[in-house]
């Protein structure tokens, strides 16, 4: 059993092992929050003709575009 232990490359095997039940203990007990970007989302219209009818007036020109940033705990999506 000593013989194990004294083998260095044992020893990185084990760390590795270890590195990795750690990681799947903080993701899924832990529960850390994440975010994600998403830039560039088109925006289309609808109605616009009973907005005109009402005498307002959307401006055209460029495509209008939104970013958004979305955050949240890794275990509550999807689940119910």
């Amino acid at each position: 059993m000593k013989k194990i232990f004294l083998n260095d490359n044992a020893f990185k095997i084990y760390s590795v092992l270890a590195a990795i039940l750690l990681w799947v203990f903080v993701v899924y007990n832990q529960n850390p929050e994440s975010s994600k970007y998403i830039g560039g989302i088109s925006v289309g219209y609808t109605n616009a003709d009973a907005l005109e009818r009402e005498g307002l007036v959307i401006l055209r020109g460029n495509e209008p575009t939104v970013d958004i940033r979305v955050k949240g705990r890794r275990g509550e999506g999807g689940k119910k």
